[in-house]
């Protein structure tokens, strides 16, 4: 293959995101970056986040994040295919749940136009709602903004904010399948470049 390819696992809590993510990575002898390993902003996060700072502050910051990792990705590309799980089409559909949520506005931004990465390829995780509960319980209590997450409509604009930014984004509902199945149908989507 002439080029490593770009994929970003997107997709509201509890859909499988993560492990979809690691098994992807696997399967194709990608590396997966993640925002919290790959950029300089997570302590800064993290302390606006416990200082209670506005939902438009925290998201101007993700997004600096995404575009710090992006110049991660775009290095790894040169050697290898780069998987991350949550892209722009997650944290925008973030952004907005939860600043409706907490009484606020979200904020207007041309996110096309911010020199994020877009990836080569976009996989939207949908999952039924009763599916997420059960899968977020087993990391741990539920917190506010997981529970927000689970409201009826919240899906809804993950898909609507995926769509919106990217073209040909292969969706697939984790709700009845396996990890194993859902990495299949995700093989089976791409080119035949990555199957062999």
């Amino acid at each position: 293959m002439n080029k490593n390819s770009f994929f970003a696992i997107e997709g509201i809590d509890g859909t499988g995101k993560s492990t979809i993510a690691k098994m992807l990575e696997e399967r194709l002898g990608a590396i997966k970056l993640s925002r919290k390993k790959s950029n300089s902003l997570v302590s800064k996060i993290q302390e606006l986040k416990n200082n209670k700072a506005s939902e438009e502050e925290l998201h101007h910051l993700y997004l600096e994040a995404l575009l710090e990792t992006s110049a991660s990705v775009e290095k790894s590309l040169s050697n290898n295919h780069v998987v991350v799980a949550r892209w722009l089409g997650t944290e925008v559909a973030a952004h907005k749940i939860y600043a409706t949520k907490n009484g606020g506005k979200a904020a207007k931004i041309g996110y096309k136009k911010l020199g994020i990465l877009v990836p080569d390829y976009v996989i939207l995780l949908t999952a039924d709602a009763e599916v997420r509960k059960a899968r977020m319980a087993v990391r741990g209590k539920l917190g506010k903004n997981d529970l927000a997450s689970l409201e009826n409509g919240c899906q809804g604009w993950v898909i609507k904010e995926t769509y919106k930014l990217y073209k040909g984004v292969i969706e697939i509902d984790t709700s009845k399948k396996t990890p194993d199945e859902v990495v299949d149908a995700i093989i089976a989507e791409l080119p035949c470049t990555f199957t062999g």
